[in-house]
Parts: structure tokens; C-alpha cells; sequence
């Protein structure tokens, strides 16, 4: 990680005119600080019109949720900051991106649950996924 950071923070990223960014489980790890500059970074290597796609952790997740009620720390031990959606959102916004699509995948709060693949596919409600935790009372579960 530590490479990565330095390589953007000398305007060594080796590429312009990229027509996809892939930036995926890395947010988080970054200091707060170095993110907006980051990502102002990553827009300018971008073309006009190029992608960027950036997947992180969900703080307010029903899985992080959970862990805060029963007095665990939701975030991850090597984490330097989780974010919320409105919080990615606008740090895209500030960094000069045009929101195209942005939503909360259940994966994460998914793999905890022991569910069989067939079973994630046919979640489609909160119902769903409390069903699945009855049915399979892990000790994450629990």
C-alpha cells in the first residue's frame, strides 16, 4: 500500500488518458488526509468520459451494526477509515467525478452468514437474510 500512496503522491501513476480507473478495497486503508489528493489523481489520469470503479467497505452495514451493538469495533483491524455512501460520494464529487452509479452491495454481510451460495442469490429482503441466520446459527450468527 505504502508504494501505491507514494507512487501517486510523486505523479507517478505511469498512466494518462486511461479510459478505466479500478480502485477497488483500497479506500480504507488510505489515511484521510491523502484521500481527496488520491483521487483528484486518479480523475486526471482518466480521459474525458474514462471509468473509474471503486469498491469499500460499508460502515453503516448491517453486519458493522451488529458488531458496534454487541460492543465489538465494526472496522476492520487494519483499516484506516471506513466510509459511509454519502461520504464516498462527495469525496468523488470534490475529486472533479460525475456519480454514474452508486450502490450497497450485501456481499460483505453475506460472508458471514454461512450461507450457501444458491441461498445468497435468493435474498431479496431483510426477511431473507434473518432467515438465513436462524437457519444456520453460526457463532458469528449468534
Amino acid at each position: 500500500m505504502s508504494m501505491l500512496l507514494g507512487a501517486i503522491l510523486r505523479d507517478e501513476l505511469g498512466v494518462d488518458n486511461a479510459d478505466c480507473a479500478v480502485f477497488t478495497e483500497v479506500l480504507e486503508h488510505l489515511h484521510y488526509y491523502y484521500v481527496p489528493l488520491v483521487l483528484s489523481k486518479i480523475s486526471r489520469a482518466l480521459r474525458p468520459g474514462g471509468v473509474l470503479i471503486l469498491t469499500t467497505p460499508n460502515i453503516v452495514s448491517l453486519f458493522r451494526r451488529l458488531r458496534l451493538l454487541l460492543g465489538i469495533q465494526p472496522i476492520y483491524h487494519y483499516h484506516v477509515r471506513e466510509y459511509t455512501m454519502k461520504e464516498v460520494v462527495s469525496l468523488l464529487r470534490e475529486a472533479g467525478f460525475e456519480i454514474v452509479k452508486a450502490y450497497y452491495s450485501m456481499v460483505n454481510d453475506l460472508t458471514f452468514i454461512d450461507a450457501d451460495p444458491e441461498e445468497c442469490l435468493r435474498i431479496s429482503s431483510f426477511k431473507d437474510l434473518v432467515r438465513i441466520v436462524l437457519k444456520k446459527p453460526t457463532k458469528l450468527n449468534i
